[in-house]
């Protein structure tokens, strides 16, 4: 079994580049006698004669040459490893795909992500805008590396959830509706006001479909959508007044295009920071955890829960 070492190559190419053996091993910075031995190993295990002796002096043939140039071919992909190793190191590299809800998908997670990338421009991250069950499934199946999910996420034993919030949902409302006389807007508030609401299942929904059920008098009707987007949308084209998240709520406000109120009682929601099991986590995913939980730690600033 060969054993020509990497030692025994940085040897052989320190002589030839050095011509004497005495240089050579002054500059890789071991004693003449282990040079010699490293070169004398070489040979034997080669089964090369490389250097002929010539008064003392070491003169290499044709097949050190030759050996030498494919062992600098060797070095040359160790610095390239090197190189490699620190960028990793300084997430300089890396390849990453985030599942995020739609809600987080746009602006949210841009003001995460933007900074991080600018300064790490080699880096690859696919965001996958996806929604709840669909964020879980890649997380569980292995097909993401990290998921910012908007509903509560069921305990499992394929998914690891380092962070969980809750953040409350906001009313939405045409910016010359006169709820916006309001500071904080109840549920009575939406008892005669055309409804925009998500066809997902919610405490909100329950709650003012059952004051519709209770009410003697013909109700207004109402708008449904299964996106948050669309019910900001058709809020903002004056069609009723509903509740988003806030992560939307604050998008569409930015814009002029609806007002937000906050809601009393509250109706939390869910953000779960969440990875697969297994503990595959890289160096540039916990970065991200930290700073999607910095950002949603900043969000909750501005609309606490009011503690029951």
């Amino acid at each position: 079994m060969s054993k020509i070492t990497l030692r025994q190559l940085r040897a052989l190419d320190a002589v030839i580049q050095a011509g004497n053996a005495n240089k050579a091993a002054e500059n890789i910075a071991i004693s003449q006698p282990a040079l010699s031995q490293l070169i004398s190993n070489l040979e034997h295990f080669s089964g090369l004669k490389l250097f002929d002796r010539n008064n003392r002096r070491l003169v290499p043939t044709e097949e050190a040459y030759l050996l030498n140039f494919y062992a600098n071919e060797i070095f040359s992909g160790l610095n390239q490893i090197d190189q490699v190793a620190s960028e990793i190191r300084s997430r300089a590299r890396g390849k990453i795909t985030l599942a995020c809800s739609p809600a987080l998908s746009g602006s949210f997670a841009a003001s995460v992500l933007a900074p991080y990338l600018k300064e790490r421009p080699n880096l690859e991250i696919n965001l996958q805008s996806t929604r709840l069950h669909r964020s879980i499934d890649m997380l569980s199946r292995g097909r993401c590396d990290l998921g910012v999910i908007l509903g509560k996420t069921a305990p499992s034993p394929e998914l690891k959830t380092w962070k969980s919030y809750q953040l409350p949902m906001v009313c939405v409302m045409p910016p010359d509706h006169p709820l916006t006389a309001k500071k904080t807007i109840t549920t009575q508030d939406f008892k005669d006001e055309p409804l925009v609401l998500l066809s997902t299942p919610s405490a909100f929904r329950d709650d003012v479909l059952a004051q519709r059920a209770e009410q003697e008098t013909q109700s207004t009707g109402f708008f449904e959508a299964n996106l948050g987007e669309t019910v900001c949308a058709m809020i903002a084209q004056g069609l009723g007044i509903g509740v988003a998240n806030p992560f939307l709520g604050e998008l569409f406000s930015s814009t002029g295009a609806v007002e937000i109120r906050p809601m009393s009682p509250q109706y939390p929601m869910s953000i779960d920071l969440c990875t697969p099991s297994g503990g595959r986590e890289s160096l540039i995913v916990n970065d991200l955890i930290d700073l999607f939980a910095a950002a949603i730690e900043d969000f909750l600033k501005a609309y606490p829960i009011e503690p029951k």
